[in-house]
């Protein structure tokens, strides 16, 4: 139980300040507590809906969220999500997992090269078909792997040129709308044994690692909290692509 709540903690407050970190809650869950693929991806869900909720409230209340995109990058992922629990089945997972960590590195890559703010984003960012093909894309993928949407659309939209602490504001709403049909859909599938307890203690200190995260967003430079977050997306990708292709060894 200290481990899930360590990792609860830990992970939340990494999603509260960068919006990125999710990804390790299921491999926690599957390869330290032995917990099944899909009762992990429940517990790790569920966690991403209450970061959400909890991250997409403190960013509002600091003005980060794109709320003329709101409604496209909703529609997006929870289209997206719905048809990722469906095809969980259809496609090797091993697939789905190196499509996902392949675009996160390259994300984090551009984001390293590009290290100076711009001072407007790049004009495709209002464009809510991209908006809503980027969610649809994102949310696919991280409903069918376990990963938080912020894993994909954070380096994403600050590669492309949007600020810093929008991105994550926007990327942390998107897991809002990945982890709901997400939850419902694993939670159908579910055999987990004492699965009430472990996922009221797992919420509960993963909402309180947000909470504190996303307090120390605005103590925190643009540039750094850049720089972070890239080089956060291109290790997370390197270390999941050596644990990916090591099963395969």
């Amino acid at each position: 139980m200290s481990i899930l709540i360590f990792a609860n903690l830990v992970v939340g407050a990494s999603i509260g300040v960068s919006g990125i970190g999710g990804f390790f809650l299921p491999i926690v869950y599957s390869s330290i507590l032995g917990i099944g693929v899909r009762d992990s991806l429940l517990l790790s869900f569920s966690a991403f809906l209450v970061s959400g909720f909890v991250g997409t409230f403190q960013y509002a209340r600091l003005g980060y969220i794109r709320k003329h995109l709101v409604v496209w990058l909703a529609a997006g992922c929870l289209l997206g999500a719905v048809i990722g629990v469906k095809i969980n089945y259809l496609l090797p997972t091993s697939f789905v997992k190196g499509l996902l960590y392949f675009v996160v590195l390259a994300a984090g890559i551009s984001l390293l090269m590009k290290m100076e703010e711009r001072n407007s984003a790049n004009y495709i960012l209002e464009s809510k078909f991209f908006i809503f093909g980027l969610s649809l894309f994102t949310a696919i993928l991280c409903s069918m792997s376990g990963a938080g949407g912020a894993l994909i659309l954070v380096p994403v939209l600050v590669a492309l040129g949007e600020k810093t602490k929008y991105a994550v504001g926007m990327g942390i709403l998107g897991s809002v709308f990945i982890s709901i049909p997400s939850s419902i859909g694993y939670f159908a599938q579910s055999t987990l044994e004492d699965g009430l307890l472990l996922l009221v203690v797992s919420l509960a200190f993963h909402g309180l690692g947000v909470f504190l995260g996303s307090n120390m967003v605005e103590k925190i430079d643009q540039t750094l909290l850049r720089k972070s977050i890239a080089y956060l997306s291109i290790f997370s990708s390197l270390f999941l692509f050596v644990q990916l292709f090591s099963k395969f060894t």
